[in-house]
């Protein structure tokens, strides 16, 4: 019950926050939900970096052969991948009926500006070949694009 009472206390005390900025919008708007997260991910690196915080492979059950700092493992890029994956999608649009995906580039369009259910015609883009980037920007033409606020 305590614990219960802890979560609804802490619940509530954000919900004042929220109707203090002004409603949910607002508060988004000025970024207070986004400076949360940051300041709760902040605290949380510092109490890991502290040891306060256990992170298993990082402060506890950590090999050792892992905390050598002489051999480190690193990514290994294969720099041909953006290529193979370009060529792919320039095959994949070559062989497309231009006819077909530009009607159902459309329709989705059509259905987005109405606010309907864009999943049917996102599916018939997709198998008439569009990418998910023509996708993309038909939504972002009809909707706009998100800029996050600075939280500070």
């Amino acid at each position: 019950e305590r614990l219960t009472d802890e979560i609804e206390a802490a619940a509530g005390a954000v919900l004042k926050e929220v109707e203090a900025a002004g409603g949910a919008v607002t508060a988004i708007e000025k970024g207070v939900p986004q400076r949360w997260i940051a300041e709760s991910a902040y605290r949380t690196e510092r109490e890991i970096a502290r040891g306060i915080q256990p992170k298993v492979g990082v402060n506890v059950y950590a090999d050792e052969a892992d905390a050598d700092p002489s051999t480190p493992a690193l990514f290994q890029l294969d720099e041909g991948t953006a290529e193979r994956q370009i060529a792919r999608t320039a095959k994949r649009v070559a062989l497309r009926d231009e006819r077909s995906h530009a009607a159902a580039i459309a329709a989705l369009d059509a259905v987005a500006r109405e606010g309907g259910n864009v999943m049917p015609p996102l599916l018939v883009a997709a198998r008439a070949g569009a990418t998910v980037g023509e996708m993309s920007g038909v939504f972002r033409s009809a909707f706009g694009e998100f800029r996050e606020p600075n939280p500070w």
